[in-house]
């Protein structure tokens, strides 16, 4: 469930891809917090692999959007301390061996990282909406939150409101109801019908 700083959406002005959502927020939230600031390998004046991070440099500066090198363990680790430093070679490696090594054709991080984090609070994103919510509530949390994008969907598209709105991190979004049957998905399993309806 999001909130907005009103109490309802008078109109949505412009539509974005889910990227572009991404992108736009945290543009936003780079600018309305100084403490806010973004690490990560081609982030900044490549503007990352997806190009959500396009800007940010030359707008922020190579201190707020800080290009690393492939060093995740480091730079996670200035964050949060370092966790677990054998993990990559446990779940990605030892994980991987059998299907990079002769056996059957398999590729490098295909797995699903969600049940890894458990006692991490962790949200993922399904639509353009949602992403801008999510990642504004994360960011402004007080404790770590791990965002969930999926890349097949940066190119979903959909009307996001002018105005600031926040999701709820400790809410499901209830996207029909109903009173025969529950559903519980998230992600990119979530997805419009042929009329046009979030499913």
């Amino acid at each position: 469930m999001c909130e907005s700083a009103n109490a309802s959406f008078d109109e949505i002005p412009h539509e974005l891809l889910l990227f572009e959502a991404l992108q736009e927020v945290l543009e936003e939230e780079i600018d309305r917090d100084p403490h806010v600031c973004l690490m990560g390998k081609d982030v900044g004046h490549y503007g990352g692999s997806y190009k959500v991070t396009k800007g940010l440099a030359e707008k922020f500066g190579d201190l707020r959007v800080l290009d690393t090198p492939i060093c995740e363990k480091a730079f996670t680790g200035m964050n949060l301390g370092f966790l677990l430093l054998a993990f990559n070679q446990i779940s990605n490696n030892c994980g991987m061996l059998h299907y990079t090594s002769g056996g059957p054709l398999g590729a490098e991080h295909s797995q699903r990282l969600e049940s890894y984090f458990q006692s991490i609070q962790m949200v993922a994103c399904s639509t353009p909406y949602n992403a801008k919510g999510l990642m504004k509530a994360a960011i402004r949390s007080e404790n770590p939150v791990i965002l969930f994008e999926h890349v097949l969907l940066y190119n979903l598209k959909e009307s996001i409101p002018d105005e600031e709105y926040i999701c709820n991190l400790e809410e499901a979004e209830m996207v029909r109801p109903g009173e025969h049957i529950t559903i519980l998905t998230y992600s990119r399993m979530r997805r419009k019908d042929a009329g046009e309806q979030w499913v």
